[in-house]
């Protein structure tokens, strides 16, 4: 996949497994923050038991990413809106570290919401899919927005159950998301709102942010953007073009082969001149 966005070149920070907090942000708090960025991983092994789902909230609110203002403030530009934000590389926690080695296929996602009512621009969700919005995909329409709600307030409700009740903590199993015999079964097509959100491991998937527009439900919802982010056989999560590796413009790669031209031209004369004496 093609990397859709550019990237600041500030410098990527290492996160370790540990958190201030155990319990993931709910969907609308009352800190007006939003909801915490989840990191789920679902075993698809042959035979993997039907609870065999990772969770893990990233220290990342909505907010980060974009705060209702800007969702309501920012100019449109068709389809996606791009927004800056650099996303620090996210090492694997023991948790997943084990739960990856306990299988052999795995899909994941990251999801958000939050929703302060039905005015425009106060439901904002966050996922990774490989969908792509920018490159013409059919945008989802308000309606299908609000019957989304429902399904990721309960999930990320039941999730806080069964995070053990400890800073840092993830859970090795039971992350609810598309879990098989649950409620959140289809949380893989965010609960029937049309936003396939699963992904291979190791493969890039676009991460958007989507609001409703209006108060239409027929009208087309906005559609931010900001990166491609990918989840590592080892766990890592980090973007696709990882900040501070910024790959060099073609025109500098020419002048190096430039370079290297002339300083062979040169390496062979000096022998030349070395046979004739």
């Amino acid at each position: 996949m093609k990397s859709l966005w550019k990237f600041s070149a500030i410098a990527a920070v290492a996160v370790s497994g540990s958190f201030a907090h155990a319990d993931v942000v709910l969907p609308n708090t009352p800190t007006g923050t939003g909801s915490e960025l989840v990191l789920f991983v679902r075993d698809i092994s042959a035979g993997a038991a039907t609870d065999r789902v990772y969770a893990r909230g990233l220290g990342i609110s909505v907010d980060n990413l974009l705060t209702a203002a800007a969702a309501g403030s920012t100019p449109v530009t068709p389809p996606v809106t791009s927004i800056a934000y650099t996303l620090p590389t996210i090492g694997p926690d023991a948790n997943l570290s084990a739960f990856l080695g306990g299988g052999s296929q795995f899909v994941w996602t990251i999801m958000a919401a939050d929703s302060v009512g039905t005015a425009a621009f106060s439901q904002r969700y966050v996922t990774t899919t490989q969908t792509d919005y920018a490159a013409g995909a059919t945008l989802p329409i308000n309606s299908a927005l609000r019957t989304i709600w429902g399904g990721i307030q309960g999930m990320f409700g039941d999730l806080n159950g069964v995070l053990p009740d400890a800073a840092g903590s993830s859970t090795a199993t039971g992350g609810l998301w598309g879990q098989t015999g649950t409620a959140y079964e289809n949380a893989t097509t965010w609960f029937a709102g049309g936003l396939q959100n699963e992904n291979a491991l190791g493969q890039a998937a676009n991460l958007f942010i989507l609001t409703n527009s209006s108060t239409t439900n027929t009208n087309s919802a906005r559609v931010f953007a900001g990166l491609d982010v990918v989840l590592e056989l080892n766990g890592s999560l980090h973007a696709v073009t990882p900040v501070g590796e910024v790959p060099l413009p073609p025109a500098l790669l020419l002048l190096g082969s430039a370079f290297a031209g002339l300083a062979g031209v040169a390496r062979r004369k000096r022998n030349d001149a070395s046979v004739a004496a």
